[in-house]
């Protein structure tokens, strides 16, 4: 039997409770919500404001490394061995670089017109001419797809082949690379982070070919092992490939237990 309601007197429910508590978690949600808006805006402010001056600290180190009368051989297009190479000059090292042309893309055109155009002594060479201009050589600069965690390097194709040129005149090779191209990941053989071009890209087919007596395997990249790298530029530091180990580290953290020793 149900009771009478007293006059004034207001009748609750298990419904408004719940209701309360609903209200409550919600609350606490659109707050952790705001919490973590606030943070991840925070910490892409950060990033942003890295990527805006980290060429910058690379390109500095520039006059550390390149003295005058320097013979420096690079290859393919790189914008951060573009401004490495002019804030040297800049500086009032005066030095030469030889640009690889870097087929089948021929992007070593492009930096030898860019460096020519800055005042810096360039000269353009085929790529089968590497390994006779190593011996006038002093320094090989090349820049890097990735830094992987054995301290080799992941590079356009054609690295391999100077860093083996450079290794038989005990020329030393420096990769110039921003910190945010370390990976944690060890390369099994030089095709685990490689991928292929279109076969077109070095070779057409003409009328009487027979195509199934003919492969063409174009890789875009090469894996330069550290035993070829001398020293690695970044944005933080100058790093050996045996030492990488420091800006791992630094990069990912310890509490991401990722300890590379």
């Amino acid at each position: 039997m149900a009771l009478p309601k007293k006059k004034g007197q207001t009748m609750t429910t298990g419904d408004d409770d719940n209701d309360d508590d609903d209200d409550d978690d919600n609350l606490f949600d659109d707050n952790i919500m705001e919490q973590l808006l606030e943070n991840l805006e925070s910490e892409m402010k950060l990033i942003i404001d890295e990527m805006e001056t980290i060429h910058e600290e690379v390109t500095r180190q520039a006059v550390d490394h390149i003295n005058d009368n320097d013979v420096i051989l690079t290859y393919s297009s790189s914008n951060l061995l573009l401004s490495f190479f002019e804030h040297a000059h800049d500086n009032g090292c005066s030095f030469e670089v030889i640009v690889a042309e870097s087929a089948p893309h021929f992007n070593g055109h492009k930096t030898a017109k860019q460096l020519a155009k800055k005042g810096i002594q360039t000269n353009l060479v085929q790529d089968s001419a590497i390994f006779a201009v190593m011996s006038r050589v002093n320094k090989v600069f090349v820049s890097a797809h990735a830094i992987m965690a054995t301290g080799g390097l992941v590079a356009q194709t054609g690295a391999l082949m100077i860093a083996h040129a450079a290794k038989a005149h005990s020329v030393p090779v420096f990769a110039v690379a921003a910190q945010y191209k370390l990976t944690p990941l060890y390369p099994i053989d030089s095709n685990t982070y490689n991928e292929l071009l279109s076969p077109e890209t070095i070779f057409r087919l003409e009328e009487g070919d027979v195509e199934e007596n003919i492969e063409a395997i174009v890789p875009a990249y090469d894996y330069v092992p550290p035993k070829l790298v001398s020293l690695i530029l970044t944005n933080i530091e100058g790093y050996t490939p045996e030492n990488i180990y420091r800006a791992f580290n630094e990069l990912f953290g310890r509490n991401n237990k990722l300890h590379l020793e």
